[in-house]
């Protein structure tokens, strides 16, 4: 089955001023709880888990990222919060919260970027779930070796 694409824009209370914001290649502020939520993760655990879900042939759905931020934002469907919550490592952005969200084309150096587009619709809460649960066990938080000055 082809995954619904999702046009991230419509959550937003004025989708053609984010649209208008994207075409000018910058992020807008879009309301989660709408039309859908995001899980935050860690960069690196959001990454392990694309990375274990794309090994067991499971989809793939939208998911954006932030190196400077080292954050990774799943974008799943509503109602995903009980599947998710208790989650080591996940926030989950409901209702009232706001994600900033950069054009759908958004070029790889971008500070936020697409790294799978929204096209690619909305991630499964149950395998998102089943990846972070099967690899936090061997997850730490890495710390700093040393403190910039």
């Amino acid at each position: 089955m082809e995954p619904t694409a999702i046009d991230p824009a419509e959550a937003a209370t004025n989708p053609d001023a984010v649209r208008g914001a994207w075409r000018h290649g910058e992020a807008a502020e879009i309301p989660t709880g709408q039309r859908w939520l995001a899980a935050q993760l860690p960069l690196d655990l959001g990454m392990i888990a694309m990375a274990w879900l794309t090994a067991r042939k499971r989809h793939v759905g939208s998911l954006m990222v932030s190196v400077l931020e080292t954050s990774a934002w799943w974008l799943v469907p509503l109602g995903s919060t009980d599947e998710l919550e208790g989650l080591e490592y996940i926030t989950v952005h409901g209702q009232g919260a706001t994600l900033t969200v950069p054009p759908p084309d958004a070029p790889q150096a971008a500070t936020r970027t697409w790294l799978v587009p929204p096209s690619e619709g909305l991630t499964d809460p149950q395998d998102l779930r089943a990846a972070v649960t099967s690899i936090s066990g061997q997850y730490r938080v890495p710390t700093p070796t040393r403190t910039l000055t």
